[in-house]
Protein backbone atom coordinates (compact mmCIF):
# COMPACT_ATOMS: atom_id res chain seq x y z
CA UNK A 1 0.00 0.00 0.00
CA UNK A 2 1.29 3.56 -0.81
CA UNK A 3 1.39 5.93 1.76
CA UNK A 4 1.34 9.70 0.79
CA UNK A 5 2.90 12.48 3.23
CA UNK A 6 0.91 15.46 3.78
CA UNK A 7 2.43 18.94 3.37
CA UNK A 8 2.23 20.83 6.74
CA UNK A 9 3.39 24.48 6.54
CA UNK A 10 2.15 25.17 10.10
CA UNK A 11 5.07 22.70 10.90
CA UNK A 12 7.65 24.14 8.83
CA UNK A 13 6.60 27.52 10.12
CA UNK A 14 7.42 26.35 13.86
CA UNK A 15 10.70 24.82 13.30
CA UNK A 16 12.06 28.04 11.19
CA UNK A 17 10.73 30.12 13.59
CA UNK A 18 12.50 27.67 16.33
CA UNK A 19 15.48 28.01 14.11
CA UNK A 20 15.05 31.98 14.05
CA UNK A 21 15.12 32.11 18.09
CA UNK A 22 18.61 30.16 18.21
CA UNK A 23 20.17 32.16 16.14
CA UNK A 24 18.87 34.81 17.91
CA UNK A 25 19.80 33.80 21.16
CA UNK A 26 23.78 32.55 20.17
CA UNK A 27 23.87 36.01 18.61
CA UNK A 28 22.99 37.69 21.53
CA UNK A 29 25.53 36.09 23.60
CA UNK A 30 28.19 36.53 21.17
CA UNK A 31 27.03 40.35 21.64
CA UNK A 32 27.11 39.95 25.33
CA UNK A 33 30.37 38.17 25.53
CA UNK A 34 32.10 40.67 22.83
CA UNK A 35 31.05 43.48 24.68
CA UNK A 36 32.50 41.97 28.19
CA UNK A 37 35.59 41.07 26.26
CA UNK A 38 35.93 44.84 25.08
CA UNK A 39 34.81 46.26 28.25
CA UNK A 40 37.47 44.30 30.13
CA UNK A 41 39.93 45.47 28.05
CA UNK A 42 38.76 48.62 28.20
CA UNK A 43 39.53 48.59 32.37
CA UNK A 44 42.84 47.28 31.79
CA UNK A 45 43.84 50.80 30.49
CA UNK A 46 42.82 52.42 33.21
CA UNK A 47 41.35 56.06 32.84
CA UNK A 48 41.26 57.79 29.66
CA UNK A 49 43.68 60.15 31.15
CA UNK A 50 46.00 57.27 31.80
CA UNK A 51 45.18 56.05 28.29
CA UNK A 52 45.96 59.47 26.38
CA UNK A 53 49.12 59.42 27.95
CA UNK A 54 50.15 55.95 27.16
CA UNK A 55 49.20 57.20 23.97
CA UNK A 56 50.80 60.32 23.66
CA UNK A 57 54.21 58.70 24.50
CA UNK A 58 53.96 55.78 21.91
CA UNK A 59 53.21 58.51 19.33
CA UNK A 60 56.17 59.90 20.30
CA UNK A 61 58.47 57.36 20.16
CA UNK A 62 56.94 55.92 16.94
CA UNK A 63 56.79 59.30 14.63
CA UNK A 64 61.00 59.42 14.73
CA UNK A 65 61.28 56.06 13.95
CA UNK A 66 58.29 56.02 10.91
CA UNK A 67 60.30 59.51 10.13
CA UNK A 68 63.95 57.08 9.94
CA UNK A 69 62.24 54.11 8.19
CA UNK A 70 60.74 56.63 5.42
CA UNK A 71 64.18 58.44 5.02
CA UNK A 72 65.82 54.98 4.47
CA UNK A 73 63.04 53.83 2.06
CA UNK A 74 63.68 57.06 0.25
CA UNK A 75 66.97 57.16 0.24
CA UNK A 76 67.02 53.40 -1.16
CA UNK A 77 64.14 54.47 -3.94
CA UNK A 78 66.51 57.50 -5.24
CA UNK A 79 69.54 54.89 -5.20
CA UNK A 80 67.38 52.06 -7.26
CA UNK A 81 66.12 55.09 -9.56
CA UNK A 82 69.82 55.95 -10.59
CA UNK A 83 70.70 51.87 -10.56
CA UNK A 84 67.99 51.69 -13.76
CA UNK A 85 69.31 54.79 -14.92
CA UNK A 86 72.73 53.38 -15.11
CA UNK A 87 71.47 49.79 -16.38
CA UNK A 88 69.50 52.11 -18.96
CA UNK A 89 72.84 53.64 -20.16
CA UNK A 90 74.52 49.84 -20.08
CA UNK A 91 71.78 48.50 -22.03
CA UNK A 92 72.05 51.32 -24.47
CA UNK A 93 75.92 50.83 -24.94
CA UNK A 94 75.14 47.48 -25.63
CA UNK A 95 73.02 47.80 -28.71
CA UNK A 96 75.89 50.43 -30.11
CA UNK A 97 78.83 47.80 -29.80
CA UNK A 98 81.02 47.14 -33.52
CA UNK A 99 81.73 43.40 -33.04
CA UNK A 100 80.17 40.28 -31.99
CA UNK A 101 82.35 39.74 -28.93
CA UNK A 102 81.74 43.49 -28.09
CA UNK A 103 78.03 42.42 -28.27
CA UNK A 104 78.59 39.45 -26.01
CA UNK A 105 80.76 41.22 -23.55
CA UNK A 106 78.85 44.18 -22.85
CA UNK A 107 75.66 41.99 -23.05
CA UNK A 108 77.06 39.57 -20.01
CA UNK A 109 78.33 42.67 -17.98
CA UNK A 110 74.92 44.35 -18.30
CA UNK A 111 73.31 41.33 -17.09
CA UNK A 112 76.04 40.60 -14.51
CA UNK A 113 75.04 44.57 -13.15
CA UNK A 114 71.52 43.71 -13.27
CA UNK A 115 71.65 40.32 -11.22
CA UNK A 116 73.77 42.44 -8.88
CA UNK A 117 71.52 45.33 -8.73
CA UNK A 118 68.69 42.29 -7.89
CA UNK A 119 70.82 41.20 -5.20
CA UNK A 120 71.55 44.67 -3.26
CA UNK A 121 67.74 45.27 -3.52
CA UNK A 122 66.61 42.28 -1.99
CA UNK A 123 69.81 43.08 0.61
CA UNK A 124 68.33 46.53 1.46
CA UNK A 125 64.51 45.39 1.96
CA UNK A 126 65.76 42.74 3.91
CA UNK A 127 67.81 44.98 6.03
CA UNK A 128 65.05 47.71 6.38
CA UNK A 129 62.74 44.71 7.02
CA UNK A 130 64.77 43.77 10.45
CA UNK A 131 64.78 47.68 11.31
CA UNK A 132 61.75 47.87 11.09
CA UNK A 133 60.89 44.83 13.40
CA UNK A 134 64.00 45.46 16.08
CA UNK A 135 61.96 49.29 16.16
CA UNK A 136 58.31 47.90 16.41
CA UNK A 137 60.16 45.21 19.29
CA UNK A 138 61.94 47.98 21.22
CA UNK A 139 58.95 50.33 21.23
CA UNK A 140 56.66 46.96 22.65
CA UNK A 141 59.33 45.97 24.81
CA UNK A 142 59.35 49.27 26.32
CA UNK A 143 55.23 49.72 26.37
CA UNK A 144 54.95 46.62 28.20
CA UNK A 145 57.90 48.28 30.69
CA UNK A 146 55.90 50.97 31.19
CA UNK A 147 52.53 49.15 32.15
CA UNK A 148 54.32 46.87 34.87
Amino acid sequence: MMTTQTFDPTGLYKQALDTFETAMKTGLQVQEETTKLFSDKLQELGSPEQWQQKTQAMVQDMIPMAQKNIDEAVAAMNQNAQTCMDLMKKGMETCQAGSLTDVQDKNRELWEDMLAAMRKNAQTMIQANTRILESLTALSKKNVAAQE
